[in-house]
């Protein structure tokens, strides 16, 4: 697939990247959007993130290609929205919201966990 891939800080390229892999409960989404957030900008030009290649946006929209479990193959078709925090999950503040961990949004497919995917 196509992604834009970050090197290091300053290197951003447009290139071929291997297909996410499908793990028991998460979900292929197609981007069908992805914002880019002030925090992208210095990521990509200046600072850096954590780890290289990565491929950067956190902020994206799509819609589910596959699921891993059967179970859940519903899923299949919906669009959702990828909410960019990991939360704790223990504390009363996120306990009752869905959120997921959404790295890679400027990509043409991302695997997200389906258990925590909103529609």
């Amino acid at each position: 697939m196509k992604a834009y891939v970050l090197h290091q800080a300053g290197d951003l390229r447009y290139e071929n990247w291997p297909l996410p892999e499908l793990k028991p409960g998460w979900a292929l989404v197609r981007v069908l959007a992805a914002g880019i957030c002030s925090s992208d900008i210095p990521r990509i030009f200046t600072k850096g993130t954590y780890h290289f290649p990565t491929i950067p946006g956190h902020e994206f929209c799509g819609q589910v290609e596959a699921v891993h479990d059967e179970a859940h193959r519903s899923w299949v078709g919906k669009r959702i929205g990828v909410f960019p925090l990991i939360p704790c999950k223990s504390c009363m503040k996120f306990v009752s919201i869905t959120i997921i961990l959404a790295p890679g949004g400027m990509a043409a497919l991302q695997t997200i966990l389906r258990s925590q995917c909103g529609t």
